[in-house]
């Protein structure tokens, strides 16, 4: 399995477990975030086709900060 599987897992597994954590449905989080449960879903399986905007508005509605995730080499 790639690095990019991986971290795409592990940030599904997050999202998920944050929304479990807050009670809220993925219904809920849909409507938080603009976007349809089915999308959520999408998101929690780890669906690469999931825009990352989509995926930076559920991370805010949930409270997770990807703003600063990425490494940087300078």
């Amino acid at each position: 399995m790639s690095a990019t599987a991986n971290n795409l897992d592990a940030f599904a597994e997050l999202l998920r477990a944050r929304r479990k954590a807050l009670r809220f449905t993925q219904e809920d989080v849909g409507d938080l975030s603009g976007v349809r449960r089915q999308t959520v879903g999408r998101l929690e399986a780890a669906d690469p086709t999931v825009s990352v905007g989509t995926a930076m508005r559920i991370a805010d509605v949930l409270g997770i900060d990807i703003g600063n995730s990425t490494n940087s080499t300078s």
